[in-house]
């Protein structure tokens, strides 16, 4: 049986970073993916699998997100994988939405 897999999908972050449609959603995907050690140890075969996409998309649409200073490589993981997070700007963006979105506080 597939493990189902899932991730939230900041549609703000499409239009504040002037993304693609792929790109946003590997964007998400690698910071919903990072929330457990800090950074996604997913391989490029897996991130291609998940987005119906081709490892070859996946590899150029990391080398976009890479030179557009999104996404970092934090280098080999105890996986045997690159592990990839999500760079500052982008995590604070994500934060900024988050706390934006919640349900308000009732006392």
């Amino acid at each position: 049986m597939k493990k189902n897999t899932f991730c939230k999908i900041y549609w703000d972050i499409f239009g504040e970073f002037d993304l693609s449609p792929i790109e946003g959603l590997l964007l998400s995907l690698i910071h919903g993916l990072s929330r457990s050690k800090g950074y996604c140890y997913a391989s490029k075969q897996t991130l291609a699998d998940l987005l119906n996409v081709t490892d070859i998309c996946i590899y150029g649409v990391i080398a976009r997100l890479e030179e557009d200073g999104l996404i970092e490589r934090t280098g080999i993981t105890d996986k045997k994988t690159m592990g990839l997070m999500v760079t500052l700007p982008v995590s604070d963006f994500i934060s900024d939405q988050e706390v934006g979105h919640q349900p308000p506080n009732e006392n």
